[in-house]
């Protein structure tokens, strides 16, 4: 197989198929991973401060407003870059793990597929910003450790932890409309990718 066939061959699986296992990995990532950690330490949060039997799904709420957030940054006509740029924000800045590996290549995979899509000035500016959001998202994570404790650190985690599931999910259903594998991609073959990255993660969930 020559250079340029080879590279052919990379460009279609990127360009027809990745969105769908890609997707399977954002909906599991948003709906098993953060989630229901959002859900959990909403309900200690109410535990530590007496609250109502039956609160506000204030997390469901955070969810809705984290789709929207991505949405917004997808409609200033940021393209892929903004696509990235909302992965980047709503990952967790913990140890790094299998899970998190496996949403970085994710995310890495709609940089180098957005390649034709963004401009080269464009895509300097995103990575810029990238490598400044890693370490400014570390030190404020250690800053409102703290600076926050007991009840407000937990809320505070409830919270990042809800709008990053919405954005999550948000970035799922983009995945899926990608125009070039919408026409490209069979059926079986659409459910099968997304199944195999929901089932990736799914799996790790039940492991880890």
């Amino acid at each position: 197989m020559s250079a340029a066939s080879t590279e052919s061959f990379w460009h279609k699986v990127m360009q027809e198929k990745l969105p769908f296992v890609t997707a399977g990995v954002f909906l599991s990532t948003g709906m098993i991973h953060l989630l229901p950690d959002a859900v959990k330490l909403y309900s200690s949060y109410n535990e530590m401060v007496d609250g109502s039997d039956e609160p506000y799904p204030l997390i469901y709420f955070l969810a809705c407003m984290g789709c929207f957030l991505v949405w917004s940054v997808d409609s200033l006509n940021l393209g892929d870059s903004g696509k990235m740029m909302a992965v980047a924000a709503a990952a967790k800045p913990n140890c790094p793990d299998v899970s998190q590996f496996i949403e970085a290549v994710s995310v890495g995979s709609n940089f180098a597929k957005a390649r034709t899509t963004v401009n080269s000035q464009r895509s300097i500016a995103v990575l810029v910003t990238y490598s400044f959001m890693t370490p400014l998202g570390i030190v404020s994570g250690m800053f409102l450790s703290a600076t926050l404790q007991g009840p407000s650190a937990v809320l505070a985690q409830a919270i990042a932890l809800g709008i990053g599931s919405g954005s999550f999910i948000y970035l799922a259903f983009h995945e899926v409309s990608e125009e070039d594998a919408v026409q490209a991609a069979t059926t079986t073959e659409k459910l099968s990718l997304f199944l195999t990255g929901l089932s990736i993660m799914a799996a790790l969930a039940a492991l880890v």
